[in-house]
């Protein structure tokens, strides 16, 4: 190998085999005006890595860049430089971004400290996940308003089995006498339509009452009474 230490000035440095270059103890090494190549001899920036082969394992190309102990199969930090794609945990990321790791931690951790969105992904320019500041999810639409706001049609499908919920809502209050939990039915361009569980007193019996709008109020159509079935129509009281 070579082995070059302190200060030269010729215009190029080669070896055939081993290369260690270092400044002496203490001390820096600083590379000034110029560009560097790593496996090319025509670096197109200031740092240039070009991907080599391993002749002695039947011709597999190295990573361009990787760290990580020697010999480990789930290095820190990779990129293969014919595809450009970047490993974090693993030697052969199969994306763009490939990220490998058993941890009881967040595989990924995103902290945003000012007010910006904390994740948007976007599709050919679209966004069509985003995280608002403060935790709103918007699948579809850049300003959720709450929690989950989604702009589209959805499916849901359960699974197998003689007792599955496709679909749970469950609520933060508790019934009570004067306790109404409802979905609402709403058109880009009309009205509102409720559905409400609605609290017939203090033992958590509910009724189920069906309220479209008539254009300026909500008014009761139907009632599925909870303690005894009865099924009322133009009537509170069936």
């Amino acid at each position: 190998g070579l082995y070059a230490m302190g200060t030269t000035t010729t215009s190029s440095l080669i070896a055939t085999s081993t290369l260690e270059v270092r400044g002496v103890s203490g001390s820096d090494l600083i590379v000034g005006d110029g560009r560097i190549g790593l496996a090319t001899s025509t670096p197109w920036g200031t740092l240039a890595i070009e991907q080599i082969a391993d002749a002695g394992d039947n011709n597999e190309l190295f990573p361009a860049f990787w760290i990580g102990d020697s010999g480990t199969t789930s290095p820190a930090f990779t990129v293969i430089n014919a595809t450009g794609n970047v490993g974090v945990g693993t030697s052969s990321p199969q994306s763009l971004l490939s990220i490998a790791g058993g941890t009881t931690n967040p595989l990924i951790l995103a902290n945003q400290t000012s007010t910006g969105d904390i994740l948007n992904l976007l599709d050919n320019g679209t966004s069509a996940f985003v995280v608002k500041d403060g935790g709103n999810v918007g699948i579809g639409t850049t300003g959720p308003g709450m929690a989950l706001d989604v702009v589209g049609t959805g499916r849901f499908k359960g699974g197998t089995g003689t007792d599955n919920n496709i679909l749970t809502l469950i609520s933060n209050e508790n019934i009570s006498s004067g306790i109404t939990q409802q979905i609402i039915f709403q058109a880009a361009n009309a009205g509102t339509a409720k559905l409400q569980i609605k609290s017939t007193g203090t033992t958590g019996v509910a009724d189920m009452v069906f309220l479209p709008n008539n254009g300026t109020d909500y008014t009761e159509r139907v009632r599925i009474v909870g303690s005894t079935g009865n099924v009322g129509i133009g009537t509170i009281d069936p």
